[in-house]
């Protein structure tokens, strides 16, 4: 299932909370530690918080107590959110996302790491996929906090009905979004070429376009009408066929009827738990076009930075190396581990995951607000592009001279 190009806060909060209550459990070898003292976190869960490193903490340092911080309940929006975040005095900050990273270190209410880094033994700068350079790039070169894993999307193709139909299987090199189009557009009704949720097929070419690093504007004025975005969807129109794909909620590919799908790896276990009458493959999520070494499917997840006026910084971070650990760590196939990687997780390889790194961080657009109203104005003309109601040329124009408008009239 294609990953929404847009999402409410407080479903992308779900998400984050219960995928990081999936990732850290308390192991068996814990040993006893001597330091002692209290700190407090601020955490979008005091639950998840406790189940995912509190309670483990409380074993192997039985000395050191840990306070949680929750968000009020009159909190309603993203925004709210951040402001709270922010203001928020804690020593540790456990950080769902980058959307919460980039304001937290933009305030500096976050202490850089790169002292501690320097000299810790564990060699965090190994950079696992990129993980630690795509966090200073928000951090203008500083590192403010560490990621315990990742999250990505997987393809998922069923071999069997490659091989029935006589289309060579994919290797495991990772495939840009054209190349997965053109290998769906291969298959013909009543097969399903690509099973893959969206609204629209504007809003599957905008999600498309975005893991291309292409962008409707830069934050001060439209920038989609150019050469790039016309190649994209004029490519994307003569690709997609509405007759070989699929953006139904229904799942096609579980039924053995579509021969792709793009899901979250967690996907595979669903698969493994049925009784399937065909062979299926799990393969690396799109790669960048223009940078084959990189995907922006990758976010970093288990974040944990220091509180800049924490007065106790070496204790924060010694209970962060050990969130860090593979004393606590067991990674999920929704979180995948950076530091302690293996090839398989609940009999599932997951190798192809590591294929590709991260990528240049796009800071979101502000005001939110205009953005997704920007976004909804390219998203109904492109449908129209795609139905063959008006030229690539006429659409990027209204969609440029229009969004300019808006812009405007933002100020």
């Amino acid at each position: 299932m294609l990953l929404a190009t847009r999402k409410s806060f407080l479903c992308l909060l779900l998400l984050l909370i219960c995928a990081a209550a999936l990732l850290p459990a308390c192991s068996s070898e814990i040993g006893h530690e001597e330091l002692e003292g209290t700190l407090t976190v601020v955490t979008s869960s005091e639950e998840g918080f406790l189940a995912a490193y509190g309670n483990a903490i409380s074993i192997h340092y039985p000395k050191v107590k840990i306070n949680t911080i929750t968000p009020p309940d009159d909190i309603k929006t993203f925004d709210q959110y951040v402001n709270w975040f922010t203001s928020t005095s804690a020593d540790l900050y456990s950080i769902v996302g980058p959307l919460i990273y980039q304001p937290l270190v933009d305030s500096g209410t976050l202490l850089s790491l790169d002292a501690f880094v320097a000299t810790d033994s564990k060699n965090y700068e190994n950079d696992p996929l990129g993980s630690l350079s795509y966090l200073r790039e928000i951090g203008g070169g500083e590192l403010f906090a560490i990621p315990s894993g990742f999250t990505t999307s997987a393809l998922f193709i069923n071999k069997s009905l490659f091989q029935a139909e006589g289309v060579p299987i994919p290797t495991t090199e990772p495939m840009d979004w054209q190349e997965v189009l053109r290998l769906a557009s291969r298959f013909e009704s009543p097969l399903v070429g690509l099973d893959a949720y969206e609204d629209s097929p504007a809003s599957f070419l905008m999600s498309v376009a975005k893991s291309n690093t292409l962008q409707i504007w830069d934050g001060k004025q439209m920038t989609i009408n150019n050469k790039e975005w016309q190649e994209e969807a004029v490519s994307f129109q003569n690709l997609f066929k509405s007759e070989r794909f699929d953006l139904a909620v229904a799942d096609k590919f579980a039924e053995g009827k579509a021969a792709i799908t793009y899901q979250r790896p967690s996907y595979g276990e669903m698969l493994s738990t049925k009784k399937l009458d065909f062979e299926w493959q799990m393969l690396a999520p799109p790669v960048q076009a223009n940078n084959r070494q990189t995907s922006s499917q990758l976010s970093a997840t288990g974040m944990i930075g220091i509180g800049s006026a924490s007065n106790n910084q070496e204790l924060a971070w010694e209970i962060l190396q050990y969130i860090m650990s593979d004393r606590v760590s067991v990674p999920s196939l929704d979180n995948l581990p950076l530091f302690d990687k293996r090839p398989t997780i609940n009999g599932i390889n997951i190798e192809p995951l590591y294929q590709a790194g991260f990528g240049s961080y796009q800071k979101p657009k502000q005001p939110a607000q205009l953005d997704q109203t920007l976004h909804d104005l390219a998203v109904s003309q492109l449908d129209l592009f795609l139905q063959g109601s008006q030229s690539i040329a006429d659409t990027l124009k209204r969609i440029e001279d229009e969004g300019n408008t808006l812009i405007r009239a933002s100020k």
